[in-house]
Formats: C-alpha cells, sequence, structure tokens
C-alpha cells in the first residue's frame, strides 16, 4: 500500500500540483483494483505502469475523483454568499456591465455554480438591470463534470436554501429528487479545468475557488492562484474557502475592504493591468464575433467566402495530412449545419489516422463550440492536428478557447 501511496503521490504531483497528504487515500487499494479490472490489468502495479503510456490522463482524471471529495451542497457557505448577494454584486452590476461574468473553479458536481446563477438572477431582477448573466463551472474530476451538467439533485443538497428559491429555481423529480430548471441551467456552462494550465479567457466580475487551494502543493497554489488573478476584472472579487487564506499572495491580491467572509480584490497595479487587458480583450472580441463581413472589409480583411459555406479540404493536400479549410461562420446557433460539417471532418481524418491541418482564417465568426470539437478531436486524434491563423480575429479567438496554434 504504502508503495502505491508513493507512486501515486508522484503522478498527481506532477499532473495536477495535488498534495496527497491533504487527500482522502482510505479506498486507493479498491480504486486501483477497480481501474485494473476496467482496463484488463493484473493489478495495482500494472495501472501505475500504464499510467506512463497513453492511458495516463483516464487514469489520473480517475484517481482525481477518488481521491477528492466532490459531494457538496447549494447554498454552502452561507455567509459568503449573502454577502455576495446582498454587497458584491449590487456593486458589480450598478456600471451596467452589458454581461455579468462568473467562474465558480473547482466546482465539483455543480451546486456552485448553480447557486451564484441563482443570486445572480435574483438581484438583476430585483435592480432591474438589463444584463446577460454567464456563469462557468469547472473541475478536474469529468464525472464530476458529468454529474453537474445533468443538474438533478438529492432533496437534502437543497435544504440550505431559502424555501422560495426551491420553489422557484427546482422542478420535483422522482423520490425526493429535484432538477434545476432550464431557466438556471442555460446560464451556466460547465468544462473540465487543471487549475495549473492556462485559465479561460477572461475577465470574470466574481471568481469563486473554494476548498480547491488547500489541496495543491504549494508550486501549484502560487500558479493557481496567479491565473485567478490574471482574469479577474479590475474591479472583481475572488472568494476562497471558510478555512483558506491568500497571505503571502498579496502582491496579487488583497482582503476585500469590510469583508470577514474571505473575499479578495486585485492589489492597485495589478488591477491598472487588469483593466488595460481587458478593454483589448473587449475590443478583439467585438472583431471576432460582431463584425459583419463589410465591417470586415472596412478593417482591410477580405472575406474569403460566403458566410454559411461549409469546411472544404483542398485540392491537393500533402501525403498522408488532410487539410481542411474553413469558410464562412461556424456557430452553433447560427450556422448549425456549418458545426456539423466541420465535425464530420474532422471524424473521416482521425478514423483515417492522417495528420491535420485546419486553415482557420476563412471563417469568418466561431464560437466555443467549434473550438471544443476542436480541441477533442486534437485529443483524440492519433496523429499530429495543427490550426493556422494569421487574421487577428481568428487568433484572438483561439486564445479565448484555448485553441493551440502551429
Amino acid at each position: 500500500m504504502q508503495r502505491w501511496l508513493e507512486r501515486v503521490a508522484r503522478l498527481v504531483g506532477q499532473d495536477v500540483g495535488l498534495d496527497l497528504s491533504r487527500c482522502r487515500t482510505s479506498t486507493l487499494a479498491d480504486v486501483l483494483t477497480a481501474l485494473a479490472k476496467a482496463l484488463g490489468l493484473a493489478g495495482p502495479d500494472q495501472v501505475l505502469d500504464a499510467a506512463q503510456g497513453p492511458h495516463r490522463r483516464w487514469i489520473v482524471e480517475r484517481l482525481i475523483s477518488a481521491l477528492l471529495v466532490h459531494e457538496t451542497f447549494f447554498y454552502r457557505y452561507r455567509a459568503q454568499l449573502e454577502e455576495l448577494s446582498d454587497r458584491v454584486f449590487p456593486a458589480i452590476l450598478a456600471a451596467r456591465p452589458s454581461v455579468f461574468r462568473i467562474w465558480s473553479a473547482g466546482c465539483a458536481t455543480g451546486p456552485e455554480p448553480y447557486s451564484l446563477a441563482m443570486i445572480a438572477v435574483d438581484v438583476v431582477q430585483r435592480l432591474g438591470v438589463p444584463t446577460v448573466v454567464q456563469v462557468l463551472g469547472t473541475d478536474l474530476a469529468a464525472e464530476a463534470i458529468d454529474v453537474a451538467k445533468k443538474a438533478i439533485y438529492p432533496g437534502s443538497a437543497t435544504m440550505d436554501m431559502p424555501v422560495a428559491w426551491r420553489e422557484q429555481f427546482f422542478e420535483k423529480e422522482e423520490a425526493g429528487w429535484f432538477r434545476v430548471k432550464d431557466s438556471v441551467r442555460r446560464l451556466v456552462r460547465f468544462d473540465v479545468h487543471n487549475l495549473a494550465h492556462r485559465p479561460p479567457t477572461g475577465p470574470f466580475h466574481v471568481i469563486t475557488c473554494r476548498n480547491v487551494l488547500m489541496y495543491l502543493q504549494q508550486d501549484a497554489q502560487h500558479k493557481a492562484v496567479g491565473a485567478l488573478a490574471s482574469v479577474l476584472a479590475k474591479d472583481g472579487v475572488l472568494a476562497v474557502g471558510h478555512g483558506e487564506s491568500l497571505r503571502g499572495f498579496e502582491n496579487l491580491l488583497v482582503p476585500d475592504r469590510g469583508s470577514a467572509v474571505n473575499l479578495y480584490r486585485l492589489a492597485k497595479g495589478i488591477a491598472m493591468a487588469s483593466e488595460a487587458m481587458a478593454s483589448e480583450a473587449m475590443a478583439s472580441e467585438a472583431m471576432a464575433s460582431e463584425a459583419t463581413p463589410s465591417e470586415l472589409m472596412s478593417l482591410g480583411e477580405k472575406p474569403l467566402a460566403p458566410p454559411l459555406s461549409a469546411p472544404v479540404s483542398r485540392a491537393k493536400p500533402p501525403k498522408n495530412t488532410h487539410t481542411i479549410v474553413l469558410k464562412g461562420v461556424y456557430d452553433e446557433q447560427a450556422n448549425p449545419q456549418g458545426v456539423a460539417s466541420l465535425k464530420a471532418a474532422l471524424a473521416d481524418a482521425v478514423a483515417g489516422g492522417l495528420s491535420v491541418i485546419i486553415e482557420a482564417d476563412g471563417a469568418l465568426s466561431l464560437d466555443g463550440a467549434t473550438a471544443r470539437l476542436i480541441l477533442r478531436a486534437m485529443r483524440t486524434c492519433p496523429m499530429p492536428m495543427v490550426v493556422h491563423a494569421t487574421r487577428d480575429s481568428v487568433k484572438q479567438w483561439a486564445r479565448r478557447y484555448g485553441v493551440p496554434l502551429g
């Protein structure tokens, strides 16, 4: 058992910066045995050997699911959420942002981001502010994210919520279970994300990272806090867990004045940099997502194809390489056919075991669904897959959604 602990500690430490001494390890032997059975291996040692090969990511994700406590409930840390509802959200919304963005980092099975969305809806309705609420929930564990997307919870998970909210935001299911209403679900998006990696594109007005940093090694903590600060809006707030502190990170974040519930704001110099970055991001995003073909021409970028054309392959692709040329609009809402056509082209290339080059400059519009489609294909493609782009608007889209460019 001890040798397994040591090997697992190295594995999760290297990949996600997890401090195994802070995790539950009592069931580790059972978890490794179950993984061995799933992989058709002899036992735990063989599982850990396999983690040095192509199964590494799959194994690490399942170890994380077993080592961390993913069970949570709605309206957890009530005092902090009430502070957000009564003071923080109204102050931010007083500036009437067109989009009110929230990131719940380490969201487990989803009650936290849904709670934040409910609070945002309540405050927006109370103040009558015309804004769009967007909540992002991320977690290391893919299995936890799958549960979050289903949005079905036992009644016990809702007991700490205001009674009126249970009626307003939930639908009753069978056997005492509750489902989050679509009016809230459509405000929340979920992704698997490692805090040690590049953060989602900001800025976010509110970020919650509660009971997450405590599980990380010191180096991983520094990376995570730096990442969180880098995408926090200049007037934004970072909320950490009840037993956590950001002491030692005063160069980045300082305690929110008058708050006793672990809220932090950007240090002065960092806030100024955040404001400049936010302005640049909004300007680039406007070019990428809102410009019409005629507006692109006025900026000196000639549209390369009609706006709703499908991806096509080059006439003579290099040997063993499949080139996909994006042309037109790739937006799940505005042009689902274009996204479906790209999905089919990627599936054919992956199935054929070919290297893939995606020429993206011809795309007039690209959305998050297209980015996720390409990223999934990159993970499953047995051969190299590269996206090429030279236009600023396309490069901004790639940066926003973490699509690597070659």
